[in-house]
Parts: structure tokens; C-alpha cells; sequence
């Protein structure tokens, strides 16, 4: 090791090198970090005006009205109505749950296409 930064040029070209390759790593890994923030910590915030999101997502809105009308339920009809997206089984859902009188509904609703992918309704 010691023959090839046996010169000043040697030395400074090998140290280039070095801080280019972490460079290149450290954008690698400051990409990677920024598209995984979508997944883990599930960027949410990202839906548009139009309901959908910049990621391909319908939104959560959408996610919300798909639930209610297959529940054949309106928003004023029911109380503790939530939407959150998570990863599930490998795709994006949104989780959408509510309440109306004494049931509880619960829908597993791909974030991509909108199709309901489970659902459980309990009655107290």
C-alpha cells in the first residue's frame, strides 16, 4: 500500500478517487432513504387536490368513499371515520375504519387501484 501513494500525484489522484466513491455512495443512500420514506413512514401528506397522491395512490378521501358506499353509509352517517396507509402482505392499503350506531367497520383498501381487498363488520 505504501508503493502506491509513493508519489504527491499518486496520493491526491487515490484521494479523489476515495471522496468521489463515498459521494456517489451517500447519494445512493440519501435516494434510497427519500423513496423508503414513502413506505415506512408512509408520506400521507403527499395526496393532491384532486384526492390521489403524487405516488399513483387514489388518497385517502377516495380510500373513505370507496368504504362508505360499499357500506351504503354517507360521511354524516357515521362517527370515527379514519384512513391510513401502510405497507400489508407486500402492497399499499389504506386502512379505513368508522362507526355507525353500534357497528364498527373495517376495509383493507388497495392504495393503487381501489379495490377493496378485505373488510370485517362487527355489531356490537
Amino acid at each position: 500500500m505504501n508503493r502506491f501513494f509513493s508519489t504527491p500525484k499518486r496520493t491526491v489522484i487515490s484521494t479523489a478517487c476515495i471522496a468521489v466513491v463515498i459521494i456517489a455512495i451517500a447519494s445512493l443512500i440519501s435516494t434510497a432513504l427519500t423513496k423508503n420514506s414513502h413506505v415506512g413512514g408512509i408520506n400521507a401528506s403527499a395526496e393532491t387536490s384532486q384526492g390521489g397522491s403524487k405516488d399513483g395512490y387514489i388518497g385517502s378521501n377516495h380510500a373513505k368513499t370507496i368504504a362508505l358506499e360499499h357500506a351504503g353509509l354517507a360521511e354524516n352517517d357515521v362517527r370515527l371515520l379514519r384512513a391510513g396507509l401502510e405497507m400489508d402482505d407486500g402492497i399499499m392499503v389504506y386502512d379505513v375504519s368508522f362507526r355507525s350506531g353500534r357497528t364498527e367497520y373495517e376495509y383493507s383498501i388497495d392504495a393503487v387501484t381501489g379495490e377493496i381487498i378485505e373488510f370485517d363488520i362487527d355489531r356490537d
